[in-house]
């Protein structure tokens, strides 16, 4: 488990920097907070940590199949199966498809 944030940029001129996911779950049971400052600096900024941090060779891109299925591409090759970083994480993610969808 890792403390991070979640953030955009609009326009390189405003950033939102908050705790919330863009899901169900954060709109409707979880406690949230983020903040939305206007700033060209600030959003220039975090736009190109973001790129970089984004670029394919530090993060994997999920995309769909001709047939729908879910897979993981990175600059190393593409994965079929979703990457973890641990056993615990596996079983997690087994543990959360027991549950309905629109609640993860």
């Amino acid at each position: 488990m890792g403390l991070h944030t979640k953030s955009f940029v609009v326009d390189r001129k405003r950033v939102f920097i908050g705790s919330m996911n863009l899901d169900p779950r954060s709109f409707n049971i979880n406690a949230e907070a983020g903040v939305v400052v206007e700033s060209p600096g600030l959003g220039q900024a975090l736009a190109k940590v973001m790129e970089r941090d984004m670029s394919p060779q530090n993060a994997w891109q999920v995309k769909l199949d001709a047939g729908g299925n879910l897979y993981w591409e990175d600059d190393q090759g593409i994965l079929e199966e979703q990457p973890a970083r641990n056993m615990g994480q596996r079983i997690q993610d087994v543990i959360f498809e027991a549950f309905p969808r629109e609640q993860y």
